[in-house]
């Protein structure tokens, strides 16, 4: 027999939650419920107090759930919490996933645009988890590590929004996976006319052959493989793979490149012979020179061929914003620490990894209108502060009254620099313990030995 959420009950979920913040609405929460066909029982930890709490939790840096019942107005025990989030199921977390990222991508489109089009920036990265059989399984480890004492690592992509940093989509997958096989996932998020920049590690034929089948922009850079040259007199590759057909002007000109005749492997043979046999790309090379550093040459592939909408030197700017999705990476690992995960299966690592998204994009939005507020960039408000300032909020056992409410205070600014280099070193050294390089069952079992001969 069909159980079904009455009226009365969603009433009483509501009423159990109201000591906690409402970082998402709680209507995406029952929405998610809805689509993913998920029936619970009225209590204390029903879907909303549950989503709610692991939102608190992921804000405090993933803190243990024995932390999360100090931070919490409501009475329940670590293992409740656990078996609550178990029921969810993950279908729920992916539709409040999109729910709560569409609102924010609406509620930010006019002002994430270059020259008309949404803008994206795209890369990957990894995080580790716990040692058990099912992760390391599903995800792998890195080489050289030992059985017993080796951890589990993903690999990590991201698709993040270029003026505001909100991630669009995240995906995680097994640690040896390349590039560009998570990228072309990142499709379904995107729309026609959408911007991609990305490093040179996506630098395919196929791929770019992709975005333009479905009708998407990209600026990247060449791969270092790929031989181009911009001499007047050289107008194709030596072994065909490609045509110039018009030079713009110097080290700027629209070439045809050639389908390779080997297909890559993360790609299937029908997808692949799908795609046309040649496409057109603009070429541009320029020269970053920097006194006290080595001249560093770069070149770029784009789709964005017309050369009067598009100036050499408006895309050689885009580029050099590359490298803030590094730091929004940063921010998401090292900041709010999301470089080990929890949970000890594939399907709670998933849900951890969508509420840290979540969690993120909500900072994210702190920083959109505490930049609109005090009439800054978004971009230079500080991420920690907002990450403390949302904390604090969700801290706040029972929110006053608007009327009652002081004015939240402005959040750090950071100053503009441009240009700004910092070592990527530590200086405070760590603690010399040795590497644990046998099972620690082994090592407790050596000690004891050792002990008993003493």
């Amino acid at each position: 027999m069909t159980r079904t959420v009455t009226a009365h009950t969603i009433a009483s979920a509501l009423r159990r939650v109201k000591a906690l913040p409402q970082l998402v609405q709680h209507q995406h929460v029952l929405d998610a419920c809805y689509a993913s066909g998920h029936v619970w029982r009225d209590g204390v930890l029903n879907p909303l107090a549950t989503i709610s709490l692991f939102l608190i939790q992921t804000l405090h840096g993933n803190t243990a759930c024995e932390h999360l019942r100090h931070l919490a107005p409501l009475r329940f025990t670590a293992s409740a919490y656990c078996q609550a989030r178990r029921r969810l199921p993950l279908t729920m977390f992916q539709h409040l996933l999109r729910t709560v990222t569409d609102g924010m991508f609406n509620a930010t489109e006019s002002i994430a645009r270059w020259r008309g089009h949404r803008t994206f920036l795209l890369d990957g990265s990894s995080f580790s988890m716990p040692d058990t059989p099912e992760l390391m399984e599903r995800f792998g480890h890195p080489p050289g590590q030992q059985p017993g004492c080796r951890f589990p690592c993903a690999h990590l992509m991201i698709l993040c929004d270029l003026a505001t940093g909100l991630i669009r989509h995240i995906v995680g997958g097994p640690l040896f996976t390349h590039d560009l096989a998570e990228g072309v996932k990142m499709h379904p998020a995107l729309r026609r006319g959408d911007l991609v920049i990305a490093d040179r590690g996506f630098a395919g034929w196929a791929f770019f052959a992709l975005y333009i089948q479905h009708e998407l922009h990209a600026v990247i850079r060449k791969h270092q493989r790929l031989i181009m040259t911009f001499n007047p007199r050289k107008t194709r590759h030596p072994h065909g793979v490609w045509v110039r057909l018009k030079m713009l002007e110097k080290d700027d000109q629209v070439i045809e490149w050639f389908k390779p005749t080997q297909r890559p492997a993360w790609i299937s043979a029908s997808a692949y012979e799908a795609l046309p046999p040649s496409m057109i790309v603009r070429v541009i090379h320029y020269t970053v020179r920097r006194r006290g550093f080595r001249t560093k040459q770069i070149t770029l592939l784009t789709t964005l061929v017309d050369h009067g909408q598009y100036p050499k030197e408006e895309i050689m700017t885009l580029y050099r914003r590359r490298w803030e999705i590094e730091t929004n990476i940063r921010c998401l690992k090292e900041t709010m620490g999301m470089h080990t995960l929890r949970c000890q299966t594939v399907t709670g690592v998933q849900k951890e990894l969508i509420m840290y998204a979540i969690a993120y994009n909500l900072v994210r939005m702190e920083m959109v209108k505490a930049g609109h507020v005090q009439r800054v960039d978004p971009r230079r408000i500080s991420f920690v502060d907002a990450l403390r300032s949302l904390c604090a909020r969700a801290g706040e056992a029972r929110p006053r009254a608007p009327a009652d409410k002081d004015p939240p205070l402005p959040l750090v600014v950071n100053p503009m620099r441009p240009g700004r280099i910092e070592p990527r070193a530590v200086k405070r050294r760590p603690k010399q313990h040795r590497l644990l390089t046998i099972p620690r069952a082994q090592a407790r079992q050596r000690l004891q030995r050792q002990q008993l001969a003493a």
